[in-house]
């Protein structure tokens, strides 16, 4: 009688929390872009416009605002046509488009096992995610990036490596940063995923050449160049080269300071693996939990990483929160992700919402007068990365518990 009691406020509270969870996509997702903050709706989304735009000009789109590979252009080129205000709800509707794919194809992953586990991970991961909803309101193409990284994760549950470099060589096309991730195949017995990525990155690559033309591509290499000189003054720091950068008053190279802590962070992602994965059906586990390591150090790492990056965190939280609803994780385990999980999701609410005691300015307010409170922001504009960095040591540390609790599975 007990037990059944206590099964039944089980069953209460999960459903009311996933009706929370619904709550706030809709608010965050909907209601306070549409009605509250409607006029900063597209502000990336208007550089892939213009850039099209001038594309079809036959104009050199890369100026001010744009960064990033030509094949991206075609991405936004179905827009050129439309008015830029009705061309930025369309983008605003696909966006939301991926994100209910995304959370259909999560679903997936765990509802062989357990539908209703599965069911509140997702809702728990993705639906709370306030980084996703800044890539929303943006309108930036990382949002194909989370998509891509959501297909990848789901293809690496399901023994389907090799789709994943198609998906990466397009990703690449879009953004640069993507190619990071081919790194989880620099290993044993994956060689012909390499051999896939470079086909398909090749051919695409001929394609945007033909496309483009040589110049254009030329312009895309000398400008970008130039990008982690502009993205520093403009975004709140985030990565490990910005932190010591701005340590060394801006004084540092940051192109030296990523490839030397990239390494140092590959060097251990590549001890702890070497130490714990012995067998075939294990390294299948590690293999995704390798991924997962990835993602965290390519957003401690890459120069130009911000808030919205955080979205990509959204399937290492679905993973974990599932493994912990099916017993595999306890409390104990998740004692420091309970921590960061809610500092990861709601960080906007943090940045503009709370107070600092003493100051009782927000973090907002220190960031946009920072040149009035420079102990203040160094301290807090920092604080992304060292969450980051406490993330990264906690999978680590947990790296085998992870692998051995994934290895349960066939998903």
């Amino acid at each position: 009688m007990i037990s059944d009691y206590r099964n039944d406020n089980r069953i209460i509270l999960k459903f009311s929390f996933l009706f929370v969870c619904v709550l706030f996509y809709l608010y965050y997702g909907f209601y306070k872009i549409i009605f509250v903050h409607p006029d900063v709706l597209g502000t990336d989304f208007s550089h892939y416009y213009h850039a099209s735009k001038h594309f079809s000009q036959n104009k050199n789109f890369y100026i001010s605002g744009f960064w990033y590979p030509p094949f991206s252009v075609l991405l936004f080129y179905p827009f050129i046509k439309i008015n830029i205000k009705i061309a930025t709800w369309i983008w605003f509707s696909l966006s939301h488009i991926i994100i209910i794919i995304s959370f259909f194809l999560m679903y997936k992953i765990g509802s062989q096992i357990n539908r209703f586990s599965s069911l509140v991970a997702v809702a728990c991961a993705l639906l709370l995610s306030m980084p996703l909803y800044l890539n929303v309101v943006s309108g930036n193409a990382n949002i194909y990036v989370f998509w891509g990284v959501i297909l990848m994760t789901w293809l690496l549950a399901k023994k389907r490596a090799s789709l994943i470099c198609v998906i990466i060589s397009l990703l690449t096309h879009i953004k640069l940063y993507p190619l990071f991730f081919l790194l989880v195949f620099f290993q044993k017995n994956y060689f012909k995923q390499i051999v896939i990525f470079l086909a398909s990155f090749l051919s695409l690559g001929f394609l945007s050449l033909m496309i483009f033309g040589f110049d254009t591509h030329y312009h895309f290499f000398t400008h970008v160049q130039s990008l982690p000189d502009v993205i520093g003054h403009k975004y709140i720091f985030m990565s490990f080269s910005f932190v010591l950068r701005h340590m060394f008053y801006d004084n540092s190279d940051l192109v030296s300071i990523s490839n030397i802590s990239l390494l140092i962070f590959l060097l251990t992602l590549w001890y702890f693996r070497k130490r714990h994965c012995n067998d075939m059906y294990k390294n299948q586990s590690a293999l995704l939990t390798d991924f997962f390591l990835l993602i965290i150090i390519l957003v401690m790492v890459l120069p130009t990483s911000w808030m919205f990056y955080h979205s990509l965190f959204i399937p290492i939280f679905y993973f974990i929160i599932f493994l912990f609803l099916e017993n595999k994780l306890s409390l104990k385990d998740l004692n420091i992700f309970l921590i960061l999980f809610p500092v990861f999701s709601f960080w906007e609410i943090i940045v503009y919402q709370i107070p600092i005691p003493v100051s009782g300015m927000t973090m907002h307010q220190i960031f946009s007068n920072r040149l009035e409170h420079p102990a203040l922001f160094s301290i807090f504009s920092s604080l992304p990365f060292f969450f980051n960095f406490i993330f990264f040591l906690w999978l680590i540390g947990g790296y085998k518990k992870i692998i051995d609790a994934l290895s349960h599975y066939r998903f």
